[in-house]
């Protein structure tokens, strides 16, 4: 049970902040990567496996980033630069217009 307490306050702390980040402050810059992914969910899920690992495994890229890969911090950076890669790719989607409802 604590678990879903303690998530559930970590989701309302966080809604807060960038609640206040983007109204009060007037920092949606800052924000706009993560404010286009929410606009659009669903090819946020399923870009990943769909769009971006196809596509570095086509250029190559993949095998040259499992290859630098050697410690736990260096899969962290790949990590970061994937989830980037798909921020991006959602955020030029949504500012298309290009939306999955479900």
């Amino acid at each position: 049970m604590s678990y879903y307490f303690i998530t559930t306050g970590l989701a309302i702390c966080a809604l807060i902040g960038f609640t206040i980040l983007v109204d009060v402050f007037q920092r949606c810059r800052w924000a706009q990567l993560l404010i286009d992914n929410g606009q659009n969910p669903m090819i946020a899920y399923v870009g990943i496996n769909n769009f971006i690992i196809p596509l570095l495994a086509l250029t190559t890229v993949d095998t040259l980033l499992m290859r630098m890969v050697t410690s736990p911090w260096l899969g962290l950076v790949k990590g970061l630069f994937v989830t980037l890669l798909v921020g991006v790719f959602v955020s030029i989607c949504t500012r298309k217009k290009i939306f999955w409802r479900t």
